[in-house]
């Protein structure tokens, strides 16, 4: 089997309507938030530990909504995937 690059396993899925903000505190720390997701901001060393640090907690806040009834699973990959007729 060939090895397969994983810069290109993400190039044909459709770009989340989910955005990404960053901001430089004074003190040299990163804060990154989704503002599609009230509350959900995190902080690191730089913008690649924010960036892991907020789209985990994206993906928390995720699956609690559906887990607690507050969206379904259907919603939420009617959101974030495209649908492909068959």
């Amino acid at each position: 089997m060939p090895h397969m690059d994983a810069r290109g396993i993400l190039d044909d899925v459709p770009r989340s309507p989910y955005s990404l903000r960053f901001d430089r505190e004074a003190d040299g720390r990163w804060i990154a938030e989704i503002p599609e997701l009230p509350g959900v901001l995190a902080s690191g060393r730089d913008q690649g530990e924010a960036r892991r640090a907020v789209v985990a907690l994206a993906l928390h806040v995720i699956a609690d909504r559906i887990e607690h009834g507050e969206a379904t699973s259907d919603e939420v990959a009617a959101r974030l995937f495209e649908s492909i007729a068959p």
